[in-house]
């Protein structure tokens, strides 16, 4: 879920590329626990004069510290839109005896790149909404959220057949929760208040969507389900480390069948299960790398 940058945005990021000499040692300096030479990825955001960085993945703050600290700041300040907001930084430097990071040299700073949201467990499960209306009207929203990172939503309008999504869930530095879904062209973002999901995003007329949390997420629910178990059933498949659940929408087929037999017999009992001789041409398969991949193809035989 990596977020996107503009050519204007990263042209005007790499403006503020800076290289530095590595600060001489004053009195005062924390004691160093690594070489000087460590490339930090993350978000930094200051306040106050003073600045903190986010490792990527991780979620947790550390203070900046060092010479160089203060050009930090006010190259920050100069590029972000409102003090206090997160930028993606790149940074060289060493891990402290007091847990900060000092600064040797900042490598870039791009204020429209934010870190890949985190799955917390605070946010997993799984999350309803029903929608009252006439017989044609009427909507329902099932959305579940895996502790992997796994997002699917099953929606139904009307007497509709039921419509399956797959994609990436996480937690952004702002506390909110952000779902991707492949196929639509923009994220849905959350606030997460208790056991309930708010869309941030209001609907037509003002009226605000609300899910609410009904249980933990069922990870043997819906079309990805079946067809991951598909491939897990192959003679040659290799069991996943972490089991069915740990497998993801972007999991490649070749490390669940790591050999060209395993693939070339996942096609054939594909094209046997579905009935795809039609869609499987020889143009099409060589696209189906991943288990979303071959989910969506499936979908689109079903319809």
């Amino acid at each position: 879920m990596s977020a996107s940058i503009s050519p204007v945005a990263l042209v005007a990021a790499l403006f503020t590329l800076v290289s530095c000499e590595r600060p001489p040692s004053t009195s005062g300096t924390s004691t160093l626990l690594t070489a000087d030479t460590l490339t930090f990825e993350g978000e930094y955001r200051g306040t106050d004069g003073k600045g903190r960085w986010m490792r990527c993945g991780d979620g947790h703050y550390f203070p900046i510290t060092g010479p160089k600290a203060d050009s930090l700041y006010r190259v920050y300040t100069a590029q972000v839109g409102h003090i206090g907001d997160a930028a993606k930084v790149w940074l060289r430097g060493a891990w402290t005896a007091d847990s900060s990071v000092h600064l040797n040299t900042l490598l870039l700073l791009a204020p429209a790149m934010r870190c890949d949201p985190i799955p917390t467990s605070r946010g997993a499960g799984s999350y309803l909404v029903e929608i009252a209306g006439s017989a044609e009207n009427k909507r329902s929203i099932r959305m579940g959220l895996f502790a992997n990172g796994r997002a699917t939503q099953y929606s139904v309008v009307g007497s509709a057949e039921e419509r399956e999504e797959s994609g990436m869930w996480g937690m952004d530095s702002d506390g909110r929760l952000i779902v991707e879904f492949p196929q639509r062209p923009m994220i849905l973002t959350y606030a997460l208040d208790g056991d309930s999901l708010r869309q941030l995003a209001p609907l037509p007329a003002g009226a605000v969507l609300v899910l609410h949390r009904t249980g933990p997420a069922d990870a043997e629910y819906g079309l990805f389900a079946e067809v991951r178990n598909f491939i897990l059933e192959q003679p040659t498949a290799v069991d996943p480390a972490g089991g069915a659940a740990s497998v993801l929408p972007s999991t490649y087929l070749s490390t669940l069948l790591p050999n060209d037999t395993g693939l070339a017999a996942l096609e054939a009992a594909t094209r046997k299960r579905y009935g795809m001789e039609a869609e499987l041409s020889q143009r099409r398969w060589p696209a189906i790398v991943t288990v979303h991949d071959l989910t969506e193809l499936v979908r689109h035989t079903k319809q």
